[in-house]
């Protein structure tokens, strides 16, 4: 997974914040590009986070080990039951991969949607962050 980037591609990919609300990013303050450990570390909502490596920089590949990790870790409940299933049936070949990013495209936007997903951040915001670092972490050829 590619580890940093060009401010512009930033402001390019980062289109939900305003230019001037990036800027204010303290990842886009320091010199030189920006590095992956430097956004996973700010202050920016973890969501965004989440959509930067999911959209921006995974691959297919990645995406898709990155949500069945997520889906099924007991110790991440953020996902409801539904995309567990999903990520089990997809796993054992019962469902198609697209079924499979359907649901989870789905799931994701229930959880953004809930009035209770601070309560999800608070109490499961640092493994789901966790998680998100390891599969982030170079690798060789990175």
């Amino acid at each position: 997974m590619k580890q940093s980037f060009s401010k512009s591609f930033m402001v390019a990919n980062y289109s939900h914040y305003l230019e001037q609300e990036l800027s204010t990013c303290s990842f886009m303050k320091k010199e030189g590009d920006v590095t992956l450990l430097a956004i996973l570390d700010s202050e920016i909502d973890l969501k965004d986070k989440l959509f930067f490596v999911f959209y921006n920089i995974a691959t297919e590949d990645e995406r898709e080990r990155i949500a069945l990790s997520c889906a099924e870790a007991a110790r991440v409940p953020i996902f409801p039951n539904h995309l567990v299933w999903s990520a089990k049936d997809y796993r054992d070949g019962k469902i198609t991969k697209e079924e499979f990013l359907a649901a989870l495209v789905g799931a994701a936007d229930d959880i953004y949607a809930e009035s209770n997903y601070d309560d999800y951040i608070s109490a499961y915001g640092g493994q789901l962050l966790s998680l998100l670092k390891t599969f982030c972490q170079p690798v060789a050829g990175d």
